[in-house]
């Protein structure tokens, strides 16, 4: 099974929700237990985040395999 959010070839964040225009708020994980949000007031990718914040996770959210086996 392979999905694109927690394939260990992925070495970026991947997007998880499509809403930032709506919200400003980017939801976003790395394969390796990390996921993160972020906060744009602006509602715009090319501005800056005005925060964040990284909480890790064990399994992944769109799939639900184990991210501790593929580290």
């Amino acid at each position: 099974m392979s999905c694109k959010f927690c394939d260990k070839d992925n070495t970026d964040f991947g997007l998880l929700n499509e809403t930032m225009e709506y919200s400003g708020i980017e939801i976003a994980m790395l394969f390796k237990g990390m996921l993160r949000a972020r906060y744009y007031p602006t509602l715009s990718y090319e501005d800056l985040f005005e925060n964040q914040d990284i909480v890790n996770i064990n399994f992944c959210p769109i799939c639900g395999r184990s991210l501790k086996a593929l580290q």
